[in-house]
């Protein structure tokens, strides 16, 4: 391997890494246009049940999430990113997420889900995208899952 290649694989690490932080960053307050940015159009998205194919659907369910008033926090941790070829590659990570609903600071911090995510990533002309993203709770507080902690509360 190469150094230009050996830079080339930080790259693409760097960049896999920032769509995870978007995702959370967006999820936790940040637009829905951000939050749509870093998947491919035609994305298959699943989380537990719910499976949810392109951008229509990801944008119904943000804003449906948005509008429960619902305070979140994401956080990531082991990421691993596996090249397949030069447009493809794989990542897992695992997440720990906290929920609530209320006026800040939210009294508490028993989490909501620690969940293993699996994706399926594509190089596109704007840098790397996730075509695929399943998200498996490993432990998950169902008393703070959405729709169970209402539609009240403040947002940050």
């Amino acid at each position: 391997m190469t150094d230009a290649d050996k830079l080339q694989q930080l790259w693409d690490r760097h960049q896999i890494e920032a769509l995870n932080h978007i995702f959370g960053r967006s999820l936790d307050g940040g637009s829905v246009e951000d939050y749509l940015s870093i998947f491919a159009p035609n994305v298959d998205y699943r989380t537990g049940p719910k499976q949810l194919r392109g951008h229509a659907a990801l944008r119904t369910f943000f804003e449906s999430r948005a509008a429960q008033g619902r305070v979140s926090r994401h956080l990531i941790c082991q990421l691993e990113v596996t090249p397949i070829d030069a447009t493809r590659a794989t990542a897992q990570s695992s997440w720990l997420v906290f929920a609530g609903v209320g006026d800040l600071p939210i009294e508490g911090c028993t989490p909501f889900q620690m969940a293993e995510v699996a994706d399926e990533l594509v190089r596109s002309d704007k840098g790397w995208l996730i075509a695929r993203r399943e998200i498996t709770s490993i432990f998950r507080n169902s008393a703070l899952a959405p729709g169970a902690i209402g539609a009240a509360g403040a947002k940050p």
